[in-house]
């Protein structure tokens, strides 16, 4: 069963992806491909991914948006 214990670390990993997505738009003003790629990696998928490291990787790499340069994922 889903306790209130289980729901405090859930709580906090979304809540710091959510401010990394909105570092990442606040101060990199990406497209919305990257965005919707960090967005993905990050809050979906729960990838600790730092933002200035996957604007980095993602705009020197020839991948796609929607593939996540390995280097970026810790």
């Amino acid at each position: 069963m889903f306790t209130q214990q289980n729901q405090q670390p859930a709580a906090s990993s979304l809540k710091a992806s959510i401010q990394d997505l909105a570092r990442l738009h606040q101060f990199y003003d990406p497209s919305d491909d990257m965005l919707w790629a960090f967005f993905d990696a990050r809050v979906l998928r729960d990838q600790p991914i730092e933002v200035a490291d996957f604007v980095l990787q993602t705009v020197l790499s020839n991948e796609p948006y929607g593939q996540i340069p390995t280097a970026t994922v810790g």
